[in-house]
């Protein structure tokens, strides 16, 4: 409920099926134009039918308003805010990943760096803009692939655009896959026609492909090691070795304290632990993070645990600090100021004090060893 990949979705589908009779041999422009908007009319009801559907199914349920409030209101209320907080853009990333290849030489600074250039620059460079050419350089194309070549380039490119808000390895990855589908046709389209170009590009796909397989290597040795079970009341669920002993002990401190079904809540984040926990949120947020849902959310939830009292409440908010956006090495984010609902806990009238501390260590990935925090168990007084 916070993407907008499907809306980027529909939108370059409905685009690709009114440009679409445009490739055909036909010069009647307003026969295309009739044809695309019936096109695009038939699919824009396919996609409200299936919405509908969804929210028919939330409606039966009398939740109708809370689906809206989560994709509709919540996405221009906060998390368009939330993306509009500063951040670091492209040309920084990339000055700053080529600043620490240069002074802090290691294979992990070299990846990143080679990456943000790949994803950033040269792959939507000649993906996109490789096959936006090719479609244009003659009035109809006479490629016998050009109708789903045009759809991978719409659908490539809104799907590109909807993760850019925030430029990062992780959302570049999730906006890749048509692109890179595209960038291995143009490859081949230009191997094929010029001899001049044709050793460079073989060795540019090289040189691609073992940086491909070495960095897919290190995440599937990485995964292997995603062997650690971990007993909560839904069954197994399976983490990294490093961190089986933290999970099992979070897991256990929540499972002892909070009966199946019981209220407890979990802030700034970490909603998936009700459904592991078998437990229930009192307040109506599962995440409460500053910055990104607004004062009045936040401070509703506050009032919600007053009123309603859950007799546990669990703090990740030095360990989620970290995770809130990307930041820099150099460029830490504040894991010291308590949230708000941390400040309310520790007023002397909030009826609540620390029962327990429980060690967790929790790798921000540019750091190593990796830092030590600590979860917080929250007891309300008798």
């Amino acid at each position: 409920s916070m993407q907008s990949k499907g809306f980027w979705a529909i939108v370059m589908g409905s685009a690709f099926l009114i440009i679409e009779p445009y490739l055909s041999e036909s010069e009647n422009r307003g026969e295309h134009l009739k044809l695309g908007l019936r096109q695009a009319a038939w699919f824009l009801t396919g996609s409200a039918a299936t919405i509908a559907t969804v929210a028919g199914y939330f409606a039966f349920h009398g939740a109708l308003g809370a689906w809206v409030d989560d994709n509709v209101v919540f996405l221009f209320t906060n998390y368009r805010t939330y993306l509009d907080v500063p951040q670091a853009s492209v040309p920084q990333i990339v000055i700053h990943m080529g600043r620490l290849a240069l002074t802090q030489p290691t294979l992990h600074s070299y990846l990143y760096f080679a990456g943000y250039l790949f994803f950033f620059f040269l792959a939507p460079a000649m993906a996109f803009g490789g096959t936006a050419w090719q479609l244009l350089s003659v009035r109809r194309p006479q490629l016998a692939n050009s109708r789903i070549i045009l759809l991978l380039l719409l659908e490539g490119a809104g799907a590109f655009f909807s993760e850019h808000h925030s430029p990062d390895v992780s959302h570049s990855m999730w906006a890749a896959p048509l692109m890179l589908i595209l960038l291995v046709y143009q490859w081949g389209w230009v191997v094929s026609r010029s001899r001049v170009l044709r050793r460079p590009a073989l060795a540019a796909a090289v040189v691609a492909a073992v940086l491909l397989f070495f960095t897919a290597g290190r995440k599937a040795f990485k995964a292997l090691r995603i062997d650690g079970r971990v007993e909560t009341r839904r069954g197994i669920v399976y983490v990294r070795r490093s961190s089986v002993d933290d999970a099992r002990q979070i897991m256990s401190a929540i499972q002892q304290r909070v009966q199946p079904g019981g209220e407890t809540f979990f802030y700034p984040y970490l909603a998936e632990l009700y459904f592991l926990t078998a437990t229930r949120n009192p307040t109506r947020l599962d995440v409460v993070l500053p910055d990104f849902h607004s004062a009045s959310d936040i401070e509703e939830a506050i009032a919600c645990l007053k009123s309603t009292r859950p007799e546990f409440v669990f703090s990740f908010d030095k360990i989620q600090r970290w995770t809130v956006r990307p930041h820099f090495p150099d460029d830490l984010p504040d894991v010291f100021t308590p949230h708000l609902i941390e400040r309310a806990f520790l007023a002397p009238d909030s009826g609540y004090y620390i029962a327990a501390k429980i060690a967790s260590g929790y790798d921000v990935g540019f750091h190593s060893p990796p830092m030590i925090a600590e979860v917080e168990v929250w007891a309300a007084r008798q």
